[in-house]
C-alpha cells in the first residue's frame, strides 16, 4: 500500500496507515506525527505481517521521508540539509533513526486521506474499506494481477475484516495538523488493546 506509518507512545505501541492518491499528503502527516513525538515506521510502502491468521503488524523499513519544499519548511525541517532524490522530483528526503521504529507494531487503523471542508474522520464499513485498500494496493500495479490474483484479494479481504479503516477528510492547509493527528490519536485509543 501507499502509506506513511506511524506508531509507539502515545498510541500504545500500535500503528496506523495513511493512504490515498498521489499528492494527498501521506508523507506530510506522517512527518507531522513524526515532529509530534510518534515514531515513524515508514514511508512509501508499507509491509505486513500476519495476514491471514494473526493480528496484523506493520513491519518498519528504511527510516527515510520525502518531502516538498514547503511541507519541509513547515514542519521545520532544514531544506538544505534533506538529500536530493534526483529529477524530476522537486521531493527531498530526511534520514535518520531519530524517531525511527525498528519493531514491528500491531496495525491499529488505516486512514484513507481525503479533502474535506473540516477535519472529521469516519470508519468505513467493510466493503468501503476493502475497496480502499484494493485501490491502495502496490502488489498489482506492480506485479500485476497474474502474480496477485486470489491471494491479494483474499489478504484485503482478512485486513479489512480485522483493522477498522476510516476516511480522513481535512483541507490542505497545514495549520489543521495538529487537529489531525488529534482526531486519529483518538480513533486509535478508542480501539481496545488486542
Amino acid at each position: 500500500m501507499g502509506n506513511e506509518t506511524v506508531g509507539e507512545n502515545p498510541t500504545l505501541g500500535r500503528a496506523a496507515a495513511f493512504t490515498g492518491w498521489k499528492r494527498q499528503g501521506k508523507s506530510t502527516t506522517a512527518a507531522a506525527f513524526r515532529q509530534a513525538s510518534f515514531s515513524l515506521l515508514t514511508d512509501d510502502v508499507l509491509a505486513l505481517e500476519g495476514i491471514p491468521g494473526a493480528e496484523p503488524h506493520a513491519r518498519p523499513s528504511f527510516p527515510r521521508l520525502k518531502l516538498r519544499p514547503n511541507a519541509a519548511q513547515e514542519l521545520g525541517y532544514d531544506w538544505e540539509q534533506l538529500s536530493s532524490l534526483g529529477e524530476p522530483t522537486s521531493k527531498r528526503a530526511w534520514t535518520g533513526s531519530e524517531g525511527f521504529c525498528t519493531e514491528a507494531r500491531p496495525l491499529a487503523g488505516i486512514f484513507y486521506l481525503d479533502e474535506g471542508e473540516s477535519v472529521s474522520c469516519e470508519r468505513l464499513d467493510g466493503q468501503e474499506g476493502f475497496q480502499a485498500l484494493l485501490e491502495q494496493s502496490y502488489a498489482p500495479r506492480f506485479l500485476g494481477s497474474d502474480l496477485t490474483g486470489n491471494r491479494h484479494f483474499e489478504q484485503c479481504s482478512d485486513l479489512a475484516r480485522r483493522v477498522p479503516i476510516y476516511r480522513l477528510q481535512r483541507p490542505r492547509r497545514f495549520s489543521v495538523l495538529p487537529q489531525v493527528i488529534e482526531v486519529v490519536r483518538e480513533c486509535l485509543l478508542a480501539r481496545p488493546v488486542l
